[in-house]
């Protein structure tokens, strides 16, 4: 099958912009016509949900003080993902991006369109009574986490537990690109804005074939997410989100038992930090040069935390909380027929068990995961305890208080 490029971009390649969730041009095939019912033969594999959204770039951003919902300037990559490499081995696969670049049908065409279009179309499309018997929408699930917590595992896991039925994207780039459309202080447009990009995207990631046997959808967000988190819930008040949180001292050892420490995800905002960062920062009198990467890897950490816990003291209904110290257990038990709405059977539950005897970004191989928590703790240097005291043990404390009192 052939792919064009359609829509706004006058015949030249997608380059990187602000907000753009790729990091890198794409392979393309161009052409110059407009999204439009005469041209549909080149859109059919997005109306008939034969390929997927893999990126949203933002080539200038276009808004509307009078329409707060109104945009403009976002283009939708699509290609055609083999989701068996995931959900038969997950591990392999541990991440979308990872996925995207073994799948066959991503690695030379892919579809590119303005995206306001492109929804416009699609909704009318899926409202027709033909279109109603051929394409289903699946709600959405999101998970979201401190880092360096089990997260990843859990994907694994809804994955592998049924796998015919279960969409997982795992920390894809469209939907953390949606969130953050406006800029972590909604600095660029509307929460309004945002809110629409962000139902959008999601809209168009979760529409499936009727004759598909999936039944639910998740998205395991990044870290950086539970910023933004508050866009989620404005736009899908009722979906279910979890949050996945670990002992400081364990997640600031993973995070940051490196050879370059400067290079720890925790530690990489430090020239730009988030708002909640900057914020205590300023009220402290503290100057973000003056702090050790321990202490601002710790700051990032409880931003992240503290996020979640804001999200759901404000709105528990949805939100749950989730520890890893007891991860698995309470995932089958709990959060999954209880938030989530998935029964699993015996065949589920052993299959979810299986996922978590395996490291879960094994990637090329196979490899055993073992429990390491206590060896954490004995690799935790002075600098690194004192940091996760100082800075974000008392977040855990709160969190453990939200969870028990759920």
């Amino acid at each position: 099958m052939t792919l064009f490029l359609l829509g706004i971009l006058g015949g030249t390649e997608v380059t990187k912009k602000p907000f753009s969730s790729s990091k890198k041009k794409s392979s393309l095939i161009l052409a110059s016509k407009p999204i439009s019912t005469k041209n549909k033969s080149n859109i059919d594999p997005i109306l008939k949900a034969e390929v997927h959204l893999i990126n949203i770039h933002v080539s200038k951003l276009v808004t509307k003080k009078s329409s707060p919902t109104y945009y403009d300037g976002i283009e939708a990559e699509f290609c055609v993902i083999d989701w068996n490499l995931y959900n038969n081995d997950p591990w392999k696969n541990p991440l979308f991006r990872d996925l995207v670049s073994k799948s066959e049908g991503c690695k030379n065409a892919r579809i590119v369109l303005n995206l306001k279009d492109l929804i416009e179309e699609v909704r009318r499309y899926d409202q027709r009574s033909s279109s109603k018997s051929t394409i289903k929408s699946l709600d959405p699930n999101f998970i979201f986490h401190e880092s360096h917590c089990g997260s990843t595992l859990l994907a694994n896991a809804l994955a592998y537990s049924k796998p015919q039925e279960h969409r997982v994207y795992s920390e894809s780039g469209p939907p953390i690109s949606a969130l953050r459309i406006c800029g972590e202080n909604l600095e660029y447009c509307t929460a309004e804005t945002a809110e629409t990009v962000f139902r959008d995207v999601v809209y168009l990631m979760s529409r499936v074939p009727s004759n598909s046997d999936e039944s639910h959808l998740f998205f395991k967000m990044q870290s950086s997410a539970t910023s933004s988190i508050q866009v989620l819930q404005n736009s899908f008040p009722k979906a279910p989100w979890v949050f996945v949180y670990r002992d400081p001292e364990e997640v600031m050892v993973s995070q940051l038992n490196i050879r370059h420490m400067d290079r720890a995800k925790c530690v990489q905002s430090k020239a730009h930090p988030p708002h909640r960062v900057s914020d205590f920062l300023d009220l402290t009198r503290r100057n973000v040069k003056d702090l050790s990467n321990e202490e601002y890897c710790a700051l990032y950490l409880s931003s992240i935390c503290n996020n979640a816990l804001d999200a759901i003291q404000m709105n528990g209904i949805s939100g749950k909380l989730l520890n890893y110290e007891n991860l698995i257990e309470d995932f089958i038990t709990d959060i999954l027929p209880n938030e989530f709405g998935v029964n699993l059977d015996n065949e589920g539950v052993k299959r979810i068990e299986y996922a978590s005897t395996m490291k879960s970004k094994s990637r090329d191989g196979g490899m055993t995961w073992v429990e390491d928590s206590a060896q954490k703790h004995d690799l935790a240097t002075d600098a690194m305890h004192k940091a996760s005291t100082d800075y974000l043990a008392f977040s855990y404390i709160q969190l453990e208080d939200a969870r028990k009192n759920e």
